[in-house]
């Protein structure tokens, strides 16, 4: 393996050994997975997307070591920090233990140092890893192909944005080429997929969905419309190019709809807050789920509601609430004898 330049960083403050030792281990992660990726055996593809994702979280640490102040046992870096009482009265904290940060702590982090990064691949990638590791299912290579198509950005942004270092010269030339012929290669599929969806007129509260479509069984964003030529938002059928799973129209909206807010949900349930979503009381007739409903929302059955027998084997839809004005997707009012009134 080929290293880099590793001499006249700024902000140094731990021993060359270490500062080696960190950025090593994190390329030769990305190095391995590379080669697990280009194998014909499939099996070596659930490693590849785990070095991946392991060798992309090492770079991460790697800043967040290099920016320690020096003495403080690489307290950015550490999982668990205490604070030090010097000789002279000055408290400091210093890190302690062998556990590092997580992908979690690693993001408030970089935020609160002010350090960028294209989280939505990283949370990607790791969905990917995740999908995986627990499910095994047809077209894990081309969930692969995604996962190196976004690594492909997010590795070159931490080495040279991120890093100030040599994507190229550490990666290695060949390696780094055929990382961005897989991404070239996705792209084209990517675009492809795109077209037949383009087609579709979309409500305007759904427009940020179209633009986050994903398969709600894979994960991956090479979605397909079924028939390319419809235009009709309530008669699109989706399928996944990877794993082949078929998606109606409502079925894909909730399911983007859930990958869109899941932060805000679990802030909400964290801080006490109104949850981004709810669901339609199961007490509520199917006829009578428009009265509930103050704003647009982005499944035209529950906007036009047309008569009680159209849409009685239809599951009552998830709603967005008014609390994310950006998206203003539906509105659920508060309850009123366990139903409720519409609120203005």
């Amino acid at each position: 393996m080929s290293i880099g330049r590793f001499e006249g960083k700024k902000s140094v403050s731990y021993s060359w050994k270490a500062r080696v030792s960190l950025i090593v281990n994190a390329v030769g992660a990305i190095q391995i997975a590379i080669e697990d990726f280009e194998s014909s055996d499939d099996r070596r593809l659930h490693a590849a997307i785990r070095n991946l994702h392991a060798g992309i979280l090492l770079l991460c640490k790697v800043k967040l070591q290099r920016l320690s102040p020096q003495g403080s046992n690489e307290v950015l870096l550490k999982q668990k920090v205490e604070p030090h009482r010097a000789a002279d009265g000055t408290i400091t904290w210093v890190g302690t233990g062998k556990k590092t940060v997580d992908q979690q702590s690693i993001k408030e982090r970089f935020k609160s140092l002010g350090v960028s990064l294209e989280w939505k691949q990283l949370e990607s990638i790791n969905d990917i890893r995740n999908n995986t590791e627990h499910y095994y299912f047809q077209g894990t290579r081309m969930q692969a192909q995604q996962a190196f198509a976004e690594a492909c950005v997010l590795i070159r942004q931490l080495l040279t944005d991120v890093l100030d270092e040599e994507a190229v010269a550490l990666i290695g030339e060949s390696a780094w080429t055929r990382l961005f012929e897989n991404k070239r290669v996705f792209d084209e599929e990517y675009r492809a997929c795109q077209a037949t969806l383009s087609s579709i007129a979309w409500l305007d509260a759904a427009a940020d969905v179209s633009k986050n479509i994903s398969c709600p069984n894979c994960g991956s964003k090479l979605v397909r419309q079924r028939f390319p030529d419809n235009s009709d938002q309530d008669r699109a059928e989706f399928q996944c190019t990877c794993c082949a799973t078929v998606s109606n129209s409502t079925e894909m909206i909730l399911h983007v709809l859930d990958d869109m807010y899941w932060a805000e949900g679990h802030i909400a349930v964290k801080d006490g807050g109104e949850p981004p979503s709810s669901t339609v009381p199961n007490a509520v007739k199917p006829a009578t789920w428009w009265k509930w409903v103050a704003a647009p929302c982005v499944i035209s059955a529950c906007r036009t509601m047309p008569n009680a027998q159209s849409v009685a084997s239809r599951s009552p839809p998830r709603i967005i609430t008014n609390t994310i004005a950006s998206a203003a997707i539906m509105h659920m009012s508060r309850s009123e004898n366990d139903i409720g009134r519409p609120q203005a």
